[in-house]
C-alpha cells in the first residue's frame, strides 16, 4: 500500500497551514482560498462548502495550535505581569508615586481587572485605590511622615 505522503506529497502541509490560518484567525473561505487557489475561481457557496469541511478535518490540529498559542501568551502575559511588579517596586523605591500608579494601573489591566462591565470597573477600580492608598502610606511611613488627612496609616 502507498502512503498518503507519497502520491501527495502537498497534501499534509496544505492541511497544516490551513489549520494554522484557521487559528490565527482567517475564516474558512479566506484560508482555503489561499491554501488552494484554485478554489478563488469558485461560487462562494461552493468554496463555503469545501472550506467548512476541511476545517472539520483539521479542527485537532486547530485545538492544539491554539492551545500552543494560548500557552505561549499566558507566558508572555505572567513575563508582563512580572515586569509590572517590577517596576511598581522601583516607582516605590524612588517614591515616584506617578510610576507607581502607572505600574498598578498596567497589572490591573494585564489581568483583566479594567476591561469588564461597569460594575466589574467600580470594585476593580475601588481596589486599586485601597491598594495604591496603602502604598502610599506605607510609603510615609519609610518617610517618617505622618499620612494625610482621610489615609488611615
Amino acid at each position: 500500500m502507498i502512503e498518503a505522503t507519497q502520491t501527495q506529497p502537498g497534501r499534509r502541509s496544505r492541511n497544516e497551514r490551513f489549520a494554522q490560518l484557521i487559528a490565527a484567525g482567517w475564516t474558512q473561505s479566506a484560508a482555503f482560498r489561499d491554501v488552494w487557489p484554485h478554489a478563488r475561481e469558485w461560487k462562494p457557496e461552493s468554496v463555503h462548502t469545501a472550506a467548512s469541511r476541511k476545517a472539520a478535518k483539521v479542527a485537532p490540529r486547530v485545538a492544539v495550535i491554539s492551545a500552543e498559542a494560548a500557552a505561549q501568551a499566558g507566558v508572555a502575559l505572567q513575563d508582563m505581569i512580572r515586569q509590572a511588579d517590577l517596576d511598581h517596586a522601583v516607582a516605590r523605591a524612588c517614591r515616584n508615586a506617578s510610576a507607581a500608579i502607572k505600574a498598578t494601573t498596567l497589572k490591573a489591566k494585564l489581568c483583566g481587572l479594567l476591561g469588564g462591565g461597569e460594575a466589574q470597573r467600580r470594585e476593580a477600580n475601588e481596589k486599586a485605590l485601597a491598594d495604591l492608598l496603602g502604598m502610599l502610606d506605607g510609603l510615609d511611613r519609610q518617610a517618617g511622615q505622618t499620612p494625610p488627612r482621610g489615609r488611615t496609616p
